[in-house]
This record gives C-alpha cells, structure tokens and sequence, in this order.
C-alpha cells in the first residue's frame, strides 16, 4: 500500500482508471459487466475526481486516522452521505454514492488489499436538505454582473467569462454552453428580434432549437468571444465550468444556498426573456416562448415555468 496520504491515494487510483479514448461498451461487453473499473469520458473524470477530493477531506476532518484506502469501511462512506444528505438533493446523493463505488473498484485494481465491498453502503440515506431554502433562485442582474466582471480579471477569462457572458444572454444550460460551436452562431442573420440568433444541437432531451438574441449588447458581446481557427467557444468541461464558478462565489461570498451558479442565471435570463416578450405579446405566447427558447417545449406546463418566472400569474 502506497505511504501517501489518504487524499493522494484516491486521486491516484481515479487518474489510473481513467481511459480517454476507450470504447465503454466493447469494454462492458469483454468484462460482462455494467460496472467497471475505467473512466471513459472527461466529464466522468471530472465528477469522480472531484467527490474524491471532497471524500478525502472529509475523512481527513472526521477520521484523520485512516490512512490508507485500505482502512476504509462502510460506515466511513455512511458517514460521507449522512453528511452530505444536509445540502444535496437525492439525486446528488445518489450520485455520490455511485462515484464512492466506483472509486473502491479503481482502487481494488491498483491496491490488492483493498476490499470494494467497503466502498459500498446497503443503508438508504435520504436528503435531509432543508424544506425551507428555495433552490437555485434566479440570480439578480446586479450579482451576475459581478461575477461577470470578476470573471474578466482573472486568468480563467477565456472560459468562464465566456460561459457566463453566454448564460447570461442565451439561457443556455451549462452542457449546452460547454458544447456549442462557431458554427451555431447564426449574429448576421436578422434573425426575430433582429440581432440573430444562435442553435443548440446538443441539448437535453434532444430537442434541437433556435435562441434568438434579444439586444444588441447581447449580439456584441457573443460575436467577440467566437474564436479564430477552431470550433469549439469553451474548451474545457461542464465540470470545470462549475468548479470555477463556484470557487468565484466563494471567493466574492455570493451565497451558495440559493443563488446555484448556472442554473440561477439561466433562470434570471428566463424572467428577462418572459417579460421581453410579454410586453408585446399575451400572457400565454410568453410563456410558450419562454419555454421553447429554455428548451423545455412550447406547451410544458406553466406550473414548471414558475419556478423560473415570478410574474407569471
């Protein structure tokens, strides 16, 4: 067993399984298994890696004891998804418990005498996140401005300033900003309001669909972020994107309970855009658009819209 300490070790077993490049399913197919012991996309690699980190420091708050990958047990990952059960939602926690099992596969494969039984947990663990915090509120325009001009200062510019520039002004997902391309930005067709518009072809639920750009500061700011000679706006992972934007909030002590990063200013673009189209437009067509340019689909549900708009009765 490596001599490292206990936070090394994890990010050592998850960067050795990780396998850019691979095919999951002819690996699945040659193990018979669903699960396995191999990264295959860098979004994976991101998440696992960054509960590991995150599991590290926990273990080291609450059991500075262990020190070997080894020494894990169950109750050890109980305690992790206890704790974490007071600020996740289910699906996050379920999320996390997959991760901490995959993690004692890698690390089964690299270290003999560990058991990956360990890494797992028979025990449901609910969210316990508190009832009374209204989740990813819409971010007001002031607190996205801020980050916006934080974002420009530091080194981290040419990608996270770029993502919350397009959030801001499209509404994007996070995934959908991490994967659009020049070629999506259609700025010099007129377009429906007149300052064209952009394409999401890699969207959620496969509903392919067209953003048009309400202004013309909106227009300016994305043409001057298409970049010369490749494709691809961001370049690095939805993952990263999070991170840094996290780590920005951290560090201007924005509050992380109800303002959650993207999905805040998604919404805040949700209540602009309702209210850009409902000046000229009944009450119904604007919340059809809305929906439609969120990607949510013309006729979803109006009780769905209003946990992104506040006027919308």
């Amino acid at each position: 067993m490596s001599k490292a300490n206990l936070n090394y070790q994890l990010q050592q077993v998850v960067h050795a399984a990780f396998c850019p490049g691979a095919s999951k399913k002819s690996y699945r197919e040659q193990v018979g298994s669903s699960k396995t012991d191999k990264i295959f996309s860098y979004a994976s690699y991101e998440a696992i890696k960054n509960t590991s980190k995150d599991f590290g420091k926990y273990m080291k708050a609450e059991y500075p004891d262990v020190r070997h990958l080894a020494d894990i047990r169950a109750k050890h990952v109980e305690g992790y998804l206890s704790y974490k059960s007071l600020s996740c939602n289910q699906n996050t926690l379920t999320k996390f418990k997959t991760h901490l099992e995959s993690i004692g596969l890698f690390a089964r494969k690299r270290f003999r005498s560990v058991n990956p039984d360990n890494f797992m947990t028979t025990r449901m663990i609910s969210s316990n996140k508190r009832n009374n915090v209204k989740v990813g509120n819409p971010m007001d325009t002031k607190t996205v401005d801020t980050l916006i001009g934080a974002a420009s200062s530091k080194s981290r510019k040419s990608n996270l300033y770029n993502a919350l520039v397009m959030c801001k002004a499209t509404g994007l997902r996070v995934d959908e900003i991490a994967h659009q391309k020049a070629s999506d930005f259609h700025l010099d067709e007129r377009g429906k309001y007149g300052f064209g518009y952009i394409t999401v072809t890699t969207p959620k639920h496969n509903r392919a669909r067209e953003v048009h750009i309400t202004t013309a500061e909106y227009k300016k700011a994305l043409k001057q972020m298409i970049p010369d000679g490749r494709e691809r706006i961001i370049t690095c992972t939805r993952a990263t994107l999070q991170n840094n934007l996290a780590n920005l909030k951290k560090e201007l002590k924005i509050d992380s309970q109800t303002l959650k990063g993207f999905h805040s200013i998604r919404k805040h673009y949700a209540q602009e855009y309702f209210d850009f189209v409902r000046k000229k437009n009944p009450r119904k067509v604007a919340i059809g658009r809305t929906n439609e340019t969120l990607g949510h689909g013309y006729s979803r549900a109006v009780s769905d819209l209003s946990t992104y708009v506040t006027n919308i009765y």
